[in-house]
């Protein structure tokens, strides 16, 4: 029997309701569209207030705090695996606060903070790890997902998934075509013509064509493989630079339930951030400076040191178009590192 779109696109739930473990799911767009939904939700439920998220993220999520009517509050990262500072949520949690977003950065999966309120855990990164026993994609109140050429699962949108009926039943009433008004008070006020502009970009319907939907399905049959196939490239690179103390490079941590989605680690200083990454493009290597501090930009922090972090980020690519060879010449590369100052 051939199935109908309608069917396949039940199938596809089904099987992404299987692989986390979860209960409901909601397919959407686009891995903003997923977060939006989650924080629409629970505006729904209990009225506007603030979201907290890591400092050092994709500014995707951001315009989802904002496009969500909700205030963005930053946490401070810490500086060996870049996941939120738990101690630093819990000085920045308010009785406004609607929910905490923790985001296994670059793949490096993080236990959701302790707190009263929702986790939305932003499983774009890391989908494929595991944290105590549970997989990625069932660690918070609403996690959400994104499959995209560039993730660990290739295709196109997003989803959202909770085991909590009444959470469902909110996220089922947010709408993508009538989205509400976002935040705009103070700083924020500039960036509404940005997102106005971009507002049918980022909060989009699930494309339900039969080809995006065999592309994640394929994508969710290879992810052990993809996540062991990245992993083994990430401990490489960890295991060699640990053999050049010199350098001054401070390495994360790695874990066995991580899925690391990118390898980052801090150079000694800013300059020799920005060395390695005019090195890496200029020789065609896939690296690439990250995340900037969203704090620095918009509500400056003085104890944070996320802003230093950002600076001193590298990121190096270990997806499947990554070969061993790419690896060495990435390795010499920064091998060349001089001994520079500031």
């Amino acid at each position: 029997m051939i199935a109908t779109p309608n069917t396949a696109l039940e199938g596809l739930k089904t099987l992404i309701a299987d692989r986390t473990g979860r209960r409901y799911v909601r397919l959407v767009g686009r891995g903003t569209s997923a977060l939006y939904v989650a924080l629409r939700a629970l505006v729904l439920g209990d009225g506007p207030g603030s979201a907290i998220l890591p400092d050092l993220i994709c500014v995707s999520v951001l315009e989802a705090v904002l496009l969500a009517g909700l205030r963005p509050v930053f946490a401070d990262v810490n500086a060996d695996r870049f996941n939120p500072d738990s101690h630093s949520v819990g000085r920045v949690l308010g009785p406004d606060t609607r929910a905490v977003i923790a985001a296994h950065v670059f793949g490096c999966v993080t236990p959701p903070p302790e707190v009263e309120v929702p986790i939305i855990e932003d499983a774009v990164q890391g989908l494929g790890g595991s944290m105590h026993g549970r997989s990625v994609g069932c660690l918070g109140s609403i996690s959400v997902l994104s499959f995209h050429p560039t993730k660990m699962i290739p295709g196109f949108g997003g989803a959202v998934l909770t085991d909590d009926s009444n959470l469902w039943a909110l996220i089922q009433r947010v709408s993508l075509e009538k989205a509400g008004e976002p935040y705009q008070t103070g700083v924020y006020a500039g960036v509404r013509p940005q997102l106005e502009a971009q507002r049918h970009r980022l909060l989009k319907d699930f494309e339900a064509d039969p080809a995006n939907i065999a592309a994640i399905r394929a994508g969710w049959e290879r992810l052990s493989e993809e996540v062991e196939a990245r992993n083994c490239k990430a401990r490489y690179l960890s295991q060699s630079l640990l053999e050049d103390p010199h350098l001054g490079l401070d390495l994360p941590t790695l874990y066995p339930g991580d899925a690391i989605w990118r390898y980052p680690f801090l150079a000694p200083s800013r300059a020799a951030a920005a060395w390695i990454h005019r090195r890496l493009q200029a020789a065609g290597l896939p690296g690439s400076r990250p995340y900037p501090s969203l704090s620095a930009i918009y509500d400056p922090q003085p104890a944070y040191q996320s802003p230093e972090l950002a600076s001193r980020l590298v990121n190096l690519w270990v997806d499947s178009g990554v070969s061993f060879v790419q690896l060495e010449a990435i390795l010499a590369q920064i091998r060349a590192l001089p001994l520079m100052k500031g």
